[in-house]
């Protein structure tokens, strides 16, 4: 998508095939929170865009920074203006309680946590059948890190999403904010992962680079229980090898406790 170029972007028919001149989107309220010049962003940010005008369909975009857009790419808006659309819809209440039904799930993820009663609300709709099963609250806004202390005594773990917490707080401010929220969790005996651009140069290079298996070691040291690789397994070109050097870094802090 090259920069300059104005697309529609169709939030009521999610089953369309994205073009050059029409994106489409799986939420069908988007259009009701937007407005003229916020901004969205696509694919972590690759692909920047403008809202130029809003319709009942979706609305249109002017397109700032261009780039290549995959199929199912996230799209992000910032200002707390996620708060406003809802936790759950009526279709995944269902699928919630079918699902449970026939498979045997240990934990469910829940995007966007803002507060307590985000979690409260995904318990209460899995029900009798899923109340074995662990929530963990994903922390990817401000309000995730501000209802922090709130969302943890409801959730049975967190996991911070560090690619999407750069577009909500200072850069500089995301270390501080991780060692801060894994204290947090060790101190409530629960569950820290952290998620996103663990071993990110490895998407193409074959080994990782020094300033990431420090940060994978650091947060080992601080506490964390765990890591999810996203796009390096994804879409990487070198999937076994990224999970081989993230093992190998997470396996020499460890060594250094001593467990006795």
């Amino acid at each position: 998508m090259k920069s300059g170029s104005v697309v529609a972007l169709n939030c009521l028919n999610p089953h369309g095939f994205t073009n050059p001149k029409t994106w489409y989107c799986n939420c069908d309220i988007i259009q009701r929170y937007l407005k003229p010049n916020d901004v969205v962003y696509f694919d972590d940010g690759k692909v920047v865009c403008i809202v130029l005008e809003i319709s009942n369909e979706g609305c249109m975009l002017e397109v700032k920074i261009g780039g290549p857009l995959k199929s199912h790419s996230q799209i992000r808006f910032v200002g707390g203006k996620h708060k406003n659309l809802p936790m759950l819809s009526e279709s995944d209440i269902s699928d919630l309680k079918e699902i449970t039904k026939v498979i045997n799930i240990d934990y469910f993820v829940i995007p966007f946590a803002s507060s307590g009663s985000d979690i409260k609300q995904v318990r209460t709709a899995l029900g009798e059948g899923g109340s074995n099963i662990k929530v963990l609250a994903k922390i990817d806004t401000i309000h995730g890190i501000e209802n922090f202390e709130e969302i943890i005594t409801q959730a049975d773990g967190m996991v911070m999403c560090r690619n999407e917490l750069q577009w909500e707080i200072p850069s500089e401010k995301l270390m501080i904010a991780q060692k801060w929220a894994i204290q947090q969790c060790n101190k409530n005996a629960k569950l820290f992962i952290v998620q996103a651009q663990v071993l990110e140069s490895m998407l193409a290079d074959k080994q990782p680079s020094r300033q990431e298996l420090t940060e994978i070691s650091t947060a080992t040291l601080d506490g964390a229980d765990s890591f999810i690789l996203s796009h390096e397994t994804s879409i990487g070109k070198n999937s076994i090898a990224t999970t081989v050097n993230l093992a190998k870094a997470i396996a020499e802090a460890e060594a250094i406790f001593d467990y006795d």
